[in-house]
């Protein structure tokens, strides 16, 4: 479990890192990136995340 755990914050941290320094636009709405940004993550979640992890956590139990 803390493999995985230090494998998906290493690639949210990649993600975070590539998404705030490939921003060429010259925008500086944060609010509405923010906004999509927690909306999309949230969706993520529940739709793929969450399912792989409770099956992963059901089958690692002894």
């Amino acid at each position: 479990m803390l493999v995985a755990a230090l494998v998906w914050t290493f690639a949210g941290g990649m993600l975070l890192y590539r998404g705030f320094s490939t921003d060429h636009s010259g925008e500086t709405n944060w609010t509405l990136k923010i906004i999509f940004c927690l909306a999309g993550g949230l969706l993520f979640y529940k739709v793929m995340f969450d399912r792989i992890s409770s099956k992963h956590v059901l089958t690692c139990d002894i």
